[in-house]
C-alpha cells in the first residue's frame, strides 16, 4: 500500500467526492501534515490544538469579530483533516483518536454557527428564537448522526428493494449500495452538504464571516432545516426497517 492510499484510503476519498469543500481541506493539510510528520506530533495533539481553535472561532464569533472567527474555524477543519492522515500514516489510530474526533465534530457543529448567531443578535438584533431553532435541530441531528456513519450490513445491492437501496446508500460505508441508487445519491449528497461541518453550506456560512455578516444567517437557516428533516428520515427509515424485517 502506497503512503497516499495510507494516508487518504480509497473509500474515504469516494465518500469525501461528495463535497469539494473537504478536497480543499486536504489539499491544504498536506503542509502540515508534513510539518508535524517531522516534528514528531502525536495525532492526538493535533486534536486538542483543534479544540483550542475551534473554541477561539466561537469566543472571536461571540464579540462580534466574524473574520477572525472565521479564520480560526478554517484551521480548525484542516487540522481536522491532519489529525487523521497523521494517525493513519503513523500506524497511531486508536479508539481514544476517534472518540475526540467524534467530540469534536459534535462541538464544530455546536459551537461555531450557535456562537455566530450569538454574535448576530448582539451585533444585528436578529431573533433570538433563531438560536433556539439552531440547537434544537443540531441536537436532534447528532443525536442520529452515528447512523449515518456506521453500517452493519454487507455493502451489496443485491436483492435490496429501491427503498432499502436508498435507506442503506446514506449510510458512509455502503459506497456500493449508494453507487446503484440514483436517489441515494442525491440525498447523501444533499446531507453531506447541508446538514455537516464539511458540507457547502457550512462553508458559505465561512466565506459570509468575511464578505457579509449580513449574509450568515441564511445558510444557517438552511442548515436547521436539513439538520432536522435528515433526522426525521432515520427515524422513518429505521421504522421501515424494522417493519421489514
Amino acid at each position: 500500500m502506497s503512503i497516499f492510499n495510507k494516508a487518504y484510503p480509497l473509500e474515504k476519498f469516494k465518500t469525501e467526492l461528495n463535497s469539494p469543500i473537504v478536497i480543499i481541506y486536504r489539499i491544504l493539510s498536506i503542509p502540515l501534515v508534513v510539518l508535524f510528520k517531522l516534528l514528531r506530533i502525536h495525532p492526538n495533539w493535533v486534536t486538542f490544538i483543534s479544540f483550542i481553535t475551534l473554541f477561539l472561532s466561537g469566543y472571536f464569533s461571540i464579540i462580534g469579530s466574524f473574520a477572525t472567527a472565521g479564520i480560526f474555524i478554517i484551521i480548525t477543519l484542516i487540522l481536522d483533516c491532519v489529525d487523521g492522515i497523521l494517525a493513519r500514516i503513523n500506524n497511531q489510530e486508536s479508539d481514544l483518536g476517534l472518540k475526540l474526533e467524534t467530540i469534536h465534530a459534535d462541538l464544530t457543529l455546536i459551537i461555531f454557527p450557535g456562537t455566530l448567531i450569538v454574535g448576530l443578535i448582539k451585533n444585528l438584533s436578529i431573533d433570538i428564537n433563531i438560536l433556539l431553532l439552531l440547537l434544537i435541530s443540531t441536537s436532534i441531528y447528532l443525536k442520529w448522526r452515528p447512523i449515518y456513519s456506521a453500517s452493519d450490513i454487507e455493502d451489496n445491492p443485491e436483492n435490496l428493494s429501491f427503498l432499502m437501496k436508498v435507506i442503506y446508500s446514506q449510510q458512509k460505508p455502503n459506497i456500493v449500495i449508494r453507487s446503484s441508487s440514483i436517489f441515494g445519491k442525491i440525498l447523501f449528497f444533499l446531507r453531506f452538504n447541508t446538514a455537516t461541518q464539511f458540507g457547502i453550506t457550512f462553508a458559505l456560512v465561512i466565506l459570509f464571516t468575511f464578505l457579509n455578516k449580513e449574509l450568515i444567517i441564511y445558510p444557517i437557516i438552511v442548515m436547521i432545516f436539513s439538520q432536522i428533516f435528515f433526522s426525521l428520515a432515520v427515524i422513518f427509515g429505521s421504522l421501515v426497517k424494522r417493519n421489514l424485517k
